[in-house]
């Protein structure tokens, strides 16, 4: 499984049909939301379903957890602040 705090190589991976890990981390914990443009200036429709949140809990996490609980567990989200990547 490939973990990244990169978002471009997160998407170029997964477009790839790798295994993916995003690693949110405080530097960039905003790049999440430009993975739309990721994936569109790579010309993929395929998603990384597993992300690593590396720092602490804020609003983000639980926007984050209401959507693997909304989307039947498809997506994986792990909180493992202490661990560096």
């Amino acid at each position: 499984m490939l973990r990244t705090k990169d978002i471009e190589t997160a998407a170029i991976a997964a477009s790839r049909d790798a295994d993916v890990c995003f690693v949110i981390t405080k530097q960039n914990k905003w790049t999440l939301f430009a993975f739309c443009y990721y994936q569109l200036k790579h010309r993929t429709i395929k998603e990384f379903n597993c992300i690593i949140y590396n720092k602490e809990k804020d609003i983000l996490y639980y926007i984050l957890k209401s959507v693997v609980l909304l989307n039947s567990k498809k997506y994986k989200l792990l909180y493992e602040p202490s661990r560096e990547f």
